[in-house]
């Protein structure tokens, strides 16, 4: 349920467009920082780091944003799960770094807020790690499941603090950056319907069958209406699968890929890249090219 300042947003954005700020990391790599401002070499180019040894310089970033025009400001916080912080030293302080960047957004937005009535956002910025399941493997299901709860944990959480307005959230709304991040959503969408599938599977392997589907239809995701069609051989380790998703510039696209997986229980075979990956032109052509993969691999 929106809290109300959410439902201002929600509101606000019925009315007219909201300015975003810009980029942070790009920002923060321009202010001529040091190896003692990210506190130590081995931590230099994790902005995130700076929540710990520099607050100041991204508490002045924020600002920097809001005097321009912007109404929303994103949290230093695109890296700040224990995946990523792990490769720094930081994985411990996952949470704490999550809570100072929700904290010094909402300062600024706050000491803005203050001067002239208007009301200021905060978005939480939520980066795609530096792993991924099926690519490049070094991480599991549970492990990404777990960075992510523990951040949410960690903005969810109201703190008391001697900011204008008092006791309140931090954050009034989740940005997911990065194309990358929906990859990673994906993955763990599949991971989740995982056991399902290795019924499927196993039954399909029972009856004697060569292929069986395990998604077939329209879904949403990420806000846009999309069609995907999985099927799994139960025998060979192939898994076909055909998918579509809207480009801002050139209109839907479909693409067909061929994927090794596990033929015990159709899971992706970590760190494995796609046998075939093309694009098509058209949900018809998509589906002509679907009917003669299945030929190719194991006369389906």
């Amino acid at each position: 349920m929106p809290t109300l300042r959410g439902k201002l947003l929600q509101e606000l954005l019925r009315h007219r467009i909201l300015l975003l700020d810009g980029a942070t990391g790009t920002e923060l790599a321009k202010k001529g920082l040091d190896a003692s401002d990210y506190g130590g070499p081995e931590k230099v180019g994790c902005h995130e780091a700076l929540l710990l040894y520099r607050p100041d310089v991204v508490l002045d970033l924020h600002r920097s944003y809001l005097a321009a025009g912007a109404d929303i400001v994103e949290t230093n916080s695109f890296g700040a799960t224990r995946v990523v912080l792990s490769e720094y030293g930081l994985a411990d302080r996952a949470q704490e770094l999550n809570r100072i960047a929700a904290s010094l957004a909402r300062q600024a937005c706050a000491e803005f807020e203050v001067r002239d009535g208007r009301p200021r956002f905060v978005a939480g910025s939520m980066g795609p790690t530096t792993k991924s399941l099926t690519l490049t493997g070094g991480v599991d299901f549970d492990k990404l499941v777990a960075a992510y709860a523990e951040r949410d944990v960690a903005w969810a959480e109201r703190r008391a603090a001697a900011l204008p307005g008092g006791r309140g959230r931090w954050l009034d709304v989740a940005a997911a950056r990065d194309v990358a991040f929906h990859l990673r959503l994906r993955e763990i969408a599949g991971q989740a319907t995982s056991q399902a599938t290795t019924t499927l599977v196993r039954e399909a392997r029972a009856r004697g069958e060569t292929w069986v589907t395990t998604v077939e239809g329209e879904t949403t995701f990420a806000g846009q209406r999309t069609y995907r069609r999985v099927d799994l051989h139960t025998r060979a380790g192939i898994a076909l699968y055909g998918y579509t998703h809207l480009d801002w510039e050139r209109g839907e696209q479909c693409w067909l890929e061929v994927l090794r997986v596990d033929p015990e229980t159709g899971a992706p075979v970590p760190g494995s890249r796609p046998v075939i990956q093309r694009r098509y032109r058209d949900r018809a052509a998509l589906a002509r090219a679907f009917a003669r993969a299945r030929r190719r691999y194991a006369g389906g």
